[in-house]
This record gives C-alpha cells, structure tokens and sequence, in this order.
C-alpha cells in the first residue's frame, strides 16, 4: 500500500503531519497492516513495532512511542468525523486498537 492513502487517513482522523508521531503512525499502520494482510496479526507485539520503527529513523523506541501517543491525543482533541465514527466518544482508544483499527479499516476499503 502506498504511504499516502495511509497518511491521508491519519490526516482524516485528525492526526496532523507537523507532529513527530504522525510519520510513526504511519510506519507503525503499514506494518500492521502487513500482518493482517497476510493472516498473522498477532505476529509483532507493538514493543517489536516500536524498535522495527525506532531503528528506521534513529531514534529511541521510547520516543517512537511518546510521540504516538501525542499524535493520538491530538486526533482524540481534534475530534474528526472519522476519528468519532471509527471510536465511541468516551472510549480510552489506546494506541494499539488505534493503529489495528486504521490498518484494518485501510484493508476493508481496499476490498469495497
């Protein structure tokens, strides 16, 4: 899949690109999605996601993380119609279900 639909969506839940984590969602939704696709999602636990992405750009895995979570909040303040269609309003979305459900939303889309 090309990064774009997948940076569009992001942009579409209210991830904005001028955050660090918004490049790292990115990565992270790809890889995912690579999982789902060929029939083994739980095969990366998002500790191996985060090193896999850490070692892409250079970073610490633990900043990896940090700025996904910050990407996340600010899609949660934003409050998009995707972001609100795809999550109930007073749900606690963790980065984990956020990432699986894009990634998995990506590959139904694919398929309609």
């Amino acid at each position: 899949m090309k990064k774009n639909k997948i940076k569009m969506l992001l942009i579409k839940a209210g991830v904005t690109p001028e955050l660090i984590g918004y490049n790292y969602l990115a990565e992270a939704i790809a890889i995912v999605k690579g999982c789902i696709k060929d029939d083994k999602p739980t095969q990366k636990n998002f500790m191996q996601i985060y090193k896999e992405i850490a070692d892409k750009f250079s970073v610490s895995t633990s900043g990896v993380e940090r700025n996904m979570r910050t990407a996340l909040q600010k899609a949660l303040a934003n409050d998009t119609d995707l972001f609100s269609d795809l999550f109930s309003v007073n749900s606690n979305v963790t980065l984990s279900c956020f990432v699986y459900t894009l990634a998995q939303y990506l590959i139904l889309e694919e398929v309609n």
